[in-house]
């Protein structure tokens, strides 16, 4: 009797080991799934050309404010970003140059 008491015992113990294993499994797979849909959803190229657009548009759109501003002179594209609170690194510009590179 004592034998089959530590087979269940030993089976109790087998079968909780398994569901935990289970369950870790699951969550990797979890994890494995959100970063497929994650690289499905963010295509590295669609974002460095949708980032390039946008500074491109950014650029576009700071050049035409700089035109229609009506102080004189015009303000530089440095007092523009700086007014503006615009990190000139987002928009690669130059302070040294007063450039957009």
């Amino acid at each position: 009797m004592k034998s089959t008491v530590k087979d269940n015992v030993g089976c109790d113990l087998y079968l909780v080991s398994i569901r935990e294993q289970i369950e870790e499994k699951k969550e990797k797979l979890r994890k494995l799934n959100l970063v497929k849909v994650y690289r499905t959803k963010n295509d590295l190229k669609t974002l460095d050309a949708t980032i390039a657009k946008w500074r491109a548009v950014c650029i576009e759109a700071l050049c035409e404010l700089r035109e229609k501003s009506p102080m004189d002179p015009k303000p530089s594209f440095e007092q523009l970003l700086d007014n503006l609170q615009i990190d000139h690194k987002l928009v690669r510009y130059d302070r040294d140059d007063e450039c957009f590179y």
